[in-house]
């Protein structure tokens, strides 16, 4: 996938990344793909079967007023899911591995990406933070979520580490 810069002990230069948080990234994309120039997308159908966020479905379902399950199978690699409270956010839980990305989404319909250390404006937000740490997930940055990433995708000129994990056939586009 992407080379390591050894002397800053991040990745390519990138501070976004650890040598160690981009390697464990790195192998669980291997790991879900198989094959990074020629992906396939099998482990789909077993994390469906599986379902190994029911637990943290059931929790986050206790702390907003409603929640509905926006996964597609057909498109997406994560569980997807509309909470809806003091506004609408949308959470994504990925099949490759324990990860998330949380956005709350503004009146124009646009995600705004969000994290535990940056941009929770509500308790609800909060909650929805220490649910998803609870359950082992990391939730990423935009700025982490549009890095590049070796994986040869059909429908997207570069992927990102978002296609990887969540929407291998949607562009991914944001302030990096």
């Amino acid at each position: 996938m992407s080379s390591e810069n050894q002397g800053s002990g991040t990745v390519s230069g990138n501070a976004l990344w650890s040598r160690r948080a981009w390697h464990a990234l790195t192998q669980d994309v291997q790991k879900a793909y198989e094959d990074v120039s020629a992906p396939r997308r099998a482990f789909v159908t077993a994390a469906e079967l599986r379902q190994p966020y029911q637990a943290l479905r059931a929790d986050l379902a206790t702390v907003v007023s409603e929640l509905t399950d926006d996964t597609d199978v057909n498109c997406d690699v994560c569980f997807s899911y509309l909470l809806a409270s003091s506004g609408l956010h949308f959470v994504r839980l990925s099949m490759v591995g324990p990860y998330a990305a949380v956005a709350r989404l503004e009146s124009d319909g646009a995600p705004e990406y969000i994290t535990p250390g940056r941009g929770a404006r509500s308790e609800v937000e909060r909650d929805v933070f220490r649910l998803l740490e609870s359950h082992g997930l990391q939730v990423l940055s935009e700025s982490q979520l549009g890095t590049d990433i070796g994986l040869t995708l059909p429908d997207v000129r570069q992927a990102k580490v978002y296609n990887a994990l969540f929407s291998p056939e949607e562009e991914f586009s944001g302030p990096f």
